[in-house]
């Protein structure tokens, strides 16, 4: 396995006209050789049977001959997989409004705009584009946004913040109709992927109370609403979201106490 070696190009710009509003824009390029990642496990799984059923045992692919060959077992190594590029912008922006009577309010956004990500192809046929969807080894969002507000007054603090992440394209798979969307539950399954999976959004609040200068407590709740991933058997059909982007847990609350000597 060969080391994997990058080149990178960054250029950004800071405008702060105040000592409370600050912005600033950065674009970068990246490009990656000789990538260590594992290979997809329905690629292994389909490269053991190029001319289709029945499909013998290899040795990534180990199947079961007295059950219609299904697979039992997908071995899965890292390795060089190929070349990667990608190119985005990067927002940051601060703005923060002090009061005499009610502390000091903090608003916050900053958002990651992915202009391009490139990848060769696993079986040598080129390089091809993989963002905006989960057509590569990782799923690529187009756009996150992380937003929040702040409010500090004396030795309270308080946080909301707000995570965006937009919804990309189910291109995992060629054929929609996979083999486990034929066979569904007219209730739950229509037997149909959907094109694009839907945009996803978390609010999680936070709070913290310095109570002397050596002792203080927090709490904080991570993902108020609760809200679950979007279905996506495209990233694997064994969770059927993807666990690249989010947190199966759902909401999670969260208390620390915390001393300093």
């Amino acid at each position: 396995m060969k080391a994997e070696k990058s080149t990178s190009l960054n250029l950004g710009i800071v405008f702060e006209p105040t000592k409370d509003f600050n912005t600033s824009v950065d674009f970068y390029r990246i490009r990656w050789n000789n990538v260590v990642a594992s290979p997809k496990l329905q690629d292994i799984v389909d490269a053991s049977c190029p001319a289709g059923p029945p499909c013998p045992s290899t040795a990534q692919v180990i199947r079961d001959p007295n059950n219609n060959n299904q697979v039992v077992t997908v071995i899965s190594n890292y390795q060089n997989l190929s070349s990667r590029v990608t190119s985005g912008l990067d927002f940051d922006v601060r703005y923060g409004i002090p009061t005499v009577a009610a502390g000091k309010f903090t608003a916050r956004l900053n958002a990651n705009y992915i202009l391009k990500f490139q990848e060769d192809n696993a079986d040598g046929q080129g390089a091809h584009s993989v963002n905006d969807s989960n057509a590569g080894v990782n799923t690529i969002p187009r756009l996150k946004v992380s937003s929040s507000l702040d409010w500090d007054y004396g030795p309270l603090s308080i946080t909301t913040k707000y995570n965006y992440t937009k919804g990309w394209r189910q291109a995992a798979f060629a054929d929609t109709n996979a083999y486990y969307l034929t066979t569904n539950t007219p209730q739950f399954q229509t037997g149909t992927l959907r094109k694009k999976t839907p945009d996803y959004y978390a609010f999680d609040p936070y709070g913290r109370y310095q109570i002397n200068k050596n002792f203080s407590t927090s709490a904080s709740v991570v993902n108020l609403f609760n809200r679950t991933p979007p279905y996506d058997p495209g990233f694997t059909t064994t969770y059927f979201y993807d666990f690249s982007q989010f947190d199966v847990r759902g909401r999670l609350y969260r208390l620390s106490l915390t001393y300093k000597m």
